[in-house]
Parts: structure tokens; C-alpha cells; sequence
């Protein structure tokens, strides 16, 4: 197994590097996501993806799991078309060690863990920076696969607005208004957005019904530059989410009703030429109730209040960041869980430092959880640049993943239905966090229009949290430290301009292994793709997508096996006159029936057409 593997890597990487030959541009957009201070993309050590708004609307994605399929370093799942559960691995980890950030603003369930990124329209966002590779040292639990940060829509100087209407196959429709501009030194922002769909029969063994979708979201953004020395901002963020799903009985209906609610505050003091200091303070909310036959069933829900500040230092060619953070969590429910709440306490500090040909970022951090006390995490990250168009680069990095509320607090429940079958479950308060160690090697080639970054990757995760197991009849199931993943892997992207058309190559490469049983670990391809392709010919653009997987199982003794499967999307838009646009697109041309999640239908072929409208 591990010798395909490497054998594979090696092909890659020479035929990738095969390619690096002629000439063109690079767009730089910044980030902040890779070391919480703002960098171009091709000054970044660690490995980074950053989707712009044009990259957005490029797409024509209806979705965030759409935008990201394909992407370098993600595996994504999703259970049956648009607004259902969605889960993505990234770099071969679990969906639950990707830590899902708005605007630097911590999402998600604290109960199970996971982030339910499905309900995020694509209308509200600005940008998307996915850092991978672990970065629990400036960002705590759950960073051990790496960080997706959602940024979205902010102010502008200049007053502007859009409208857009789309509508297309499974009586689907979408609605998107927004307004910007500025007064003073204050700029503002407004974006709504409204998205509802028939869907598809979700479940191929449950229900034999469409599952419908519904999503009303909006946002609104003001900062304020009040002096040389002083910058205020303030963001919020709603989202309703209202989603049928497929349950066990086939005479009863079942929906989910989802809110998301973030409101996030900062103040930027500039107490020196060198010295920047940022205050963050943001209350966020995520709730989610069932229902069956519009009667409630249960409900959970997590708030958490986050301070965070934060010190930038320059110096000459070094920047020095110490923050502190403050975390309190707690949760909301039907079941009577035997805690309800726990506060996080960190202190970090980076480095970042350039002399010579050499780049040096060192990041530490030491977090207080009241669950299971201390945890210290750190990250290197070095490059060497050997000239203007090739650098090496190699990081290691530790993080880790605190227990859920679930796994350490979950009340006793006996989910049994006698004669069919038997099953209870209690939580651990004993579990201790899952703690990862990742080493990397770099190679990036840029010249003109041509780059190329190849990463080498190694992750080793223990005390990983498995369930105990089940006999019925015995004691009820619980969490426990058992598990051990060992997750070699090989990132290959492309980017280039060939005869005026952008491509875009993406190959990954991983053996994601559970060290104690040799089985493939749930839910992973060994082999993900994509390539993109797309050009302007002044008032139209055409482009395609194509992506791939290769087969995965959905249990882990590797007996339930997902088939290998790739599609095809085309794209394209005319612009009638420097306001007006119209797009259509074709999702899965060829109509090919796959699933990433057992049991559960993908989108067949999907026409829509769509209207935009702009003004400034």
C-alpha cells in the first residue's frame, strides 16, 4: 500500500514539474488566515488557497460545498443535493479537525462538532482562504487538518449595488441584492440573499420524496476610520436555513430548521509607527431543531462569546503578534446533558522573519481548557528561495481537537426499537483531546503566468476518538481514545494561461491509513482532482470543470465501498453592456448517477440560467 503510494507522488511530481516553461501574470489577492497578519498568497509558507469574489462568480457555484469540491486538499461528502448535510476532509483528517471560521469568528456545533457550511451562500461572501496543514498554534482546537475562513461582503468608498435572479433545474431559484458605499470616513454594506429548491430524493433506501430546501440569509457591514490612529468595524451575519431530510419511516416527514447568528466587533488602535493593536470581541450563535410530521423532536444549540486581542510588532523585517483569547461556550438542548458550558483560555505568540534568502515563521501557543486543562501547540515554517522563480520549503506543526459536548457529556439514551434492534449511548468526561503531528515538504515554481506548488505531507494523529463498540444487551455505547491515523500525502496545483485560457490543475494524492487495523479511513479517496478551464473573448466567457475521485468506503472495516466517480460542468456569461450579464451553466453534464455519501443520490444534470445587474 505505501509503496503505490510513493511511486504515484513520485509520477506526479515529475510530471507536474514537467510542465513549468513559459511566460504571463499573477494576481495577488491578501490574506490574513495563515498567520493572522495580512500576506499576498505567493509570500504565504503554508500551503494556501485564497477564492476571490471573481473566483466566486467565475464558478457560477449555487453553493459552498460546489465552490470547494475540487479544490487542492479537500475530499468532500454531501448527503443528497443542496442545503444537506455536508462534510469535507481535508488533507485526509476528519470534518471535524477543520476549523470553520466567519470573519475569524469561530461557527459550529459544539455539541457534535461539526459545521454545517452547507447554509453559507455564496452571495454574502467575499472571499474564501483555506490554509492547510495544522495551525491549532494561532487558532486552538479543531485546526489539525487546517482553517477555512469565510470573509464576507464589506463596504466600499464608492457607492454600488447588484441584483441577480437565477433559476434552473428541480424548480430551483435564487435571489441576491446588495448595496455599498460610504459617508465620511464610514463604509457600509448590504447583502441579502434567497435560495429555494424542490431537491432530489435525498436517501435511495428511505422516503421516496423530493427533499425540499429553503435558505433566507443576509448581512451588513460598517467600519469607520475615526482617526490616523483609530479604525472601528462591526459585522453580522444571519442565516435561516429550512431543509426536508429522509428519515427511518417511510409514512413520516422529516425537516431541520438551522439558524446561524454572528455579530462581530473590532477596534484597531495604531499606538506607533510599528505597534498595531486589535480588540475583537463577537457573540455568535448556532441552532438547529427537528421536526417529524411538524411535531419538534429535539433541539440543540451552541453560543459562544470570543475576546481576542491581538499585538502586531514591525520590525524591520520581522513581525512579532502576541494575543490573547477568551472563549466561553455553551449549549442549549432537548436532552439534559450533565454540563452546559466550559470557557478556553489562550495566549499565543508568532515570528515572522526574512534575512538573506530565507523566510522563518514560528508560532506558539498554550491553551487552558476547564474540560481537560492545559495543551501547548507550535508551528515552523521555513522557505528558501533558490531564485527569482524556485523555492523548497518544509514545516512541522502539532495541534489538536477537544472533545465534543457529546462525546464527553451526552446523557444516556436507549435508542432501541425491540424487535429490530438494540442501541444506547453515554457520553465519556474521561475522553482526552485527539492530537496530531504533521511534517511537510515544499517545492513552488513561478514565472509569469506559470505556477506550480507541490507539497509533501506526513500527518500522525493519536488518541484518536472512536466509538466503544456495542453488544446488545451490554453497557451503552460510548467515546473513547483508541484510535491512531497515519496520513501520507502529495498536493499537486497548477496554475497557468495558455492561449488565453486559464487552467487550472489540481491532483491529490493520499494513503490515509488507521494504524491499528491497516483499513482505509472512512470517508477518504485516495485519488481527488480537478481541472478548470476558462476564457474571456471580450463580451462572452466560456469554461468547464472537470473533477474526479476515486473510490472510498463509507464504514471502517472497508466492506461498504463508495464507487470512484468524475463530472463534468460547463459555464458561460455575455455581457450585454458594462451593467448587465447574463450566465448559464450545465452541472454534471454527462448526467453520471454517483454518490459520495452511501446511500445517498448527487445532483443529476442541472440547467440554470440566471440575470445579473450591477451599478455604481
Amino acid at each position: 500500500m505505501r509503496h503505490s503510494f510513493i511511486y504515484s507522488a513520485l509520477f506526479t511530481t515529475a510530471l507536474a514539474t514537467s510542465f513549468t516553461a513559459t511566460a504571463g501574470t499573477n494576481l495577488e489577492p491578501v490574506f490574513v488566515t495563515a498567520t493572522r497578519t495580512p500576506l499576498t498568497v505567493n509570500s504565504a509558507l503554508a500551503a494556501t488557497t485564497v477564492l476571490t469574489r471573481r473566483d466566486i462568480e467565475l464558478s457560477q457555484a449555487n453553493s459552498l460545498p460546489e465552490l470547494l469540491t475540487g479544490k487542492s486538499g479537500i475530499d468532500m461528502s454531501i448527503s443528497g443535493g443542496y442545503g444537506k448535510q455536508s462534510t469535507l476532509s481535508l488533507r485526509g483528517t476528519n470534518t471535524n479537525h477543520t476549523l470553520f471560521l466567519i470573519d475569524g469568528v469561530n461557527i459550529g456545533s459544539a455539541t457534535n462538532g461539526s459545521t454545517a457550511f452547507q447554509h453559507i451562500p455564496l452571495e454574502l461572501v467575499e472571499q474564501i482562504e483555506i490554509v492547510r496543514g495544522p495551525r491549532s498554534s494561532l487558532y486552538g482546537s479543531q485546526a489539525i487538518g487546517g482553517v477555512i475562513n469565510v470573509i464576507t461582503r464589506k463596504g466600499s468608498k464608492n457607492t454600488r449595488g447588484h441584483l441577480s435572479a437565477s433559476s434552473g433545474s428541480e424548480d430551483t431559484y435564487e435571489l441576491n441584492s446588495g448595496i455599498s458605499g460610504s459617508t465620511g470616513n464610514a463604509e457600509l454594506s448590504l447583502n441579502a440573499s434567497i435560495f429555494k429548491t424542490e431537491g432530489i430524493d435525498a436517501n435511495v433506501k428511505r422516503n421516496a420524496d423530493n427533499d425540499a430546501y429553503e435558505n433566507r440569509s443576509f448581512n451588513a457591514s460598517f467600519t469607520d476610520k475615526v482617526s490616523d490612529k483609530l479604525e472601528f468595524g462591526l459585522n453580522l451575519l444571519h442565516v435561516q436555513a429550512h431543509s426536508d431530510y429522509d428519515g427511518y419511516t417511510a409514512s413520516k416527514t422529516y425537516m431541520s430548521e438551522t439558524q446561524q447568528n454572528i455579530l462581530n466587533s473590532n477596534i484597531k488602535t495604531f499606538l506607533t509607527n510599528n505597534w498595531d493593536s486589535s480588540l475583537h470581541v463577537s457573540a455568535s450563535r448556532d441552532e438547529e431543531s427537528h421536526y417529524t410530521d411538524n411535531v419538534f423532536s429535539d433541539q440543540f444549540d451552541t453560543s459562544r462569546v470570543k475576546t481576542s486581542w491581538q499585538n502586531d510588532i514591525h520590525l524591520d523585517k520581522n513581525v512579532i503578534t502576541l494575543g490573547y483569547e477568551h472563549i466561553q461556550e455553551k449549549i442549549d438542548s432537548s436532552s439534559t446533558f450533565t454540563q452546559t458550558s466550559r470557557i478556553k483560555k489562550a495566549a499565543f505568540a508568532e515570528i515572522q522573519s526574512q534575512f538573506s534568502s530565507q523566510d522563518l515563521v514560528v508560532s506558539l501557543r498554550q491553551e487552558n481548557d476547564e474540560s481537560f486543562g492545559h495543551h501547548k501547540t507550535g508551528n515552523i515554517d521555513w522557505r528558501y528561495t533558490l531564485n527569482e522563480n524556485y523555492s523548497i520549503s518544509a514545516a512541522y506543526g502539532t495541534a489538536f481537537n477537544s472533545p465534543t459536548f457529546n462525546d464527553l457529556y451526552f446523557p444516556f439514551t436507549d435508542y432501541s426499537f425491540p424487535p429490530y434492534f438494540y442501541y444506547s449511548f453515554v457520553g465519556n468526561p474521561d475522553l482526552l483531546p485527539e492530537e496530531s503531528s504533521s511534517t511537510e515538504l515544499g517545492f513552488r515554481f513561478i514565472q509569469d503566468d506559470w505556477k506550480l506548488d507541490i507539497r509533501l505531507y506526513k500527518t500522525t494523529i493519536t488518541n484518536l476518538i472512536n466509538l466503544s463498540g456495542y453488544i446488545d444487551g451490554g453497557d451503552p455505547e460510548t467515546k473513547i481514545n483508541i484510535g491512531k491515523a497515519s496520513i501520507d500525502g502529495i498536493e499537486t496545483a497548477l496554475s497557468t494561461v495558455i492561449a488565453d485560457w486559464d487552467i487550472q490543475l489540481n491532483i491529490d494524492l493520499l494513503d490515509p491509513v488507521d494504524t491499528s487495523t491497516d483499513k482505509v479511513l472512512r470517508r477518504r479517496a485516495k485519488q481527488v482532482g480537478s481541472l478548470a478551464v476558462d476564457r474571456n473573448f471580450g463580451s462572452y466567457s466560456i469554461g468547464a470543470t472537470v473533477s474526479a475521485s476515486g473510490r472510498k468506503y463509507d464504514d471502517n472495516e472497508n466492506t461498504d465501498e463508495i464507487a470512484g466517480h468524475g463530472r463534468t460542468d460547463i459555464r458561460t456569461t455575455l455581457k450585454l453592456d458594462k451593467n448587465l450579464m447574463l450566465k448559464a451553466k450545465i452541472d454534471n453534464l454527462f448526467d453520471r448517477e454517483y454518490q459520495t455519501t452511501k446511500d445517498y443520490n448527487s445532483l443529476g444534470k442541472m440547467i440554470f440560467v440566471s440575470m445579473h445587474l450591477s451599478f455604481e
